[in-house]
């Protein structure tokens, strides 16, 4: 069975945890482990929500103005410091900027990870106007890139 870490981002303007935060994070624990950073001033009670997840690692909720990609940061860091990213077969860096799951993830997880790639995402557009790119809000790396020294100084 592959093993999956979730650095999940999460952000609300209004310091909640609503019940679509709750329902992704819940469908997550049932496919690996979390660690959750809302650039968001939480307070006990709300923060509880989340640590109530089976499978939530790690939970903090600190307003750093550093959007999606500063919780990135900092959850990273926090499993690189305790020393799980070498336990993973998949890192992923998730957020919150879509609602959902509409469907069980196994499938679509399945197929990222026998595609060959080291980095992968659920979502590569290919839009003639744009860039060829991989959407930000879910972005797999495969452990020797989430554990090597490249990711960690990007």
């Amino acid at each position: 069975m592959t093993k999956r870490l979730f650095i999940f981002a999460g952000y609300d303007r209004d310091g909640m945890v609503d019940d679509t935060l709750l329902y992704y994070l819940n469908h997550l624990s049932g496919l690996g482990d979390i660690v959750f950073t809302m650039d968001t001033d939480l307070s006990d009670g709300e923060l509880a929500k989340i640590q109530g997840i089976s499978h939530v690692l790690h939970a903090t909720a600190k307003r750093h103005g550093e959007y999606d990609f500063g919780s990135y940061k900092r959850g990273y860091a926090w499993a690189r410091d305790n020393k799980l990213l070498n336990k993973y077969d998949w890192v992923y860096l998730v957020n919150d900027s879509v609602f959902g799951p509409l469907f069980d993830l196994t499938p679509a997880l399945n197929k990222l990870e026998t595609s060959g790639a080291d980095f992968t995402g659920a979502v590569r557009c290919t839009d003639i106007a744009l860039p060829n790119h991989i959407q930000s809000w879910f972005v797999g790396l495969k452990r020797k890139l989430a554990a090597s020294e490249l990711f960690n100084e990007f």
